[in-house]
This record gives structure tokens, C-alpha cells and sequence, in this order.
């Protein structure tokens, strides 16, 4: 497996909009802009995806939540998942085999990500340059519109 994208979950849940929704997939449940624009920007490159939750660490597009939360890894809550538990989901959901992840996240996920990875990993960051959320969300816009890539990082892992 060569390449993974992390995508941030983002406060805005399907919960917010419809608090009588039962269990949905990480894909339908978080519902922010950034997360939509990651997924069609992964899905458009037809490139594997998980989000990056401070509640639940790592979840696949078919994995489910079962109700909301508020949680971020800035927030100092026994609701936020710790590294041991994290790193444990790392190799057991075999992410230790990607050889390189892209995180189109911001910096706080950055912090919590980069102990996990392997030596043989690397880590990109296709957002790095990004002022904030407008300037990512320009970026990701950009790339959707144009069929591109917002790095040449990613570049290179599909040749």
C-alpha cells in the first residue's frame, strides 16, 4: 500500500442538523465543509482515506458512530482517545502499512500523528503552507476544479 490520507473530522456533525439520526458511517457523519472537500479531493484521486478523531482515533469511511461527541485534542477531557490507544489502532487497522500519509489536516493533528508513524513512513503535508481553514478550503477547491494534486509529494507516489 503506498499512500493514505488523514482527513480532520471538523466540529459540524450530521447530529447538529438532525439530532435524531440513529448510527451513521464516518463518511455521513461529519458534515463541516473541510471534511466534504477532503473526501471528494481523496475520492477524486481515488486514494484511501480515515479520519483522525480525538473521541475515536481512527476511522474508515464504513466505520460507524453510534452518537455525537465534541471533542478535539485540544481539549483536556478523558473523552479524548490517548496515544498508547491510538498508536494500538495504528498497527491493528494496518496504517503501518502505507508508505507514505498525507495529512490534509492542521497543525494540532500533525502533533498527535507524527509519533506513529514507522521509520519506513513518510509524511506529508499538501496543506502545510495554509494561512487557515480559507486557505485550505481555496487549496482543496482549486485542486477539485482543476483535477490536480496539491503537492508534488503526492505526485510521486503514483508513479
Amino acid at each position: 500500500m503506498t499512500l493514505i490520507y488523514i482527513l480532520p473530522p471538523g466540529r459540524a456533525k450530521i447530529w447538529d442538523k438532525d439530532p435524531n439520526t440513529g448510527s451513521t458511517t464516518a463518511r455521513n457523519a461529519y458534515t463541516g465543509t473541510l471534511f466534504k472537500r477532503g473526501v471528494a479531493y481523496t475520492e477524486m484521486h481515488n486514494a484511501d482515506w480515515v479520519v483522525l478523531s480525538a473521541h475515536h482515533g481512527f476511522l474508515f469511511p464504513d466505520d460507524f458512530i453510534h452518537e455525537p461527541y465534541d471533542v478535539g485534542f485540544h481539549h483536556k477531557s478523558a473523552y479524548v482517545i490517548d496515544h498508547d490507544k491510538l498508536n494500538d489502532m495504528w498497527l491493528k487497522r494496518g496504517l503501518g502499512n502505507y508508505q507514505t500519509i498525507a495529512a490534509l489536516t492542521g497543525k494540532k493533528h500533525l502533533k498527535v500523528l507524527a509519533p506513529l508513524l514507522s521509520q519506513h513512513q513518510d509524511l506529508i503535508q499538501p496543506l502545510a503552507n495554509c494561512r487557515g481553514i480559507g486557505d485550505m478550503l481555496h487549496n482543496l477547491n482549486f485542486a477539485l476544479m482543476h483535477h490536480t494534486y496539491l503537492s508534488s509529494e503526492e505526485v510521486k507516489t503514483f508513479n
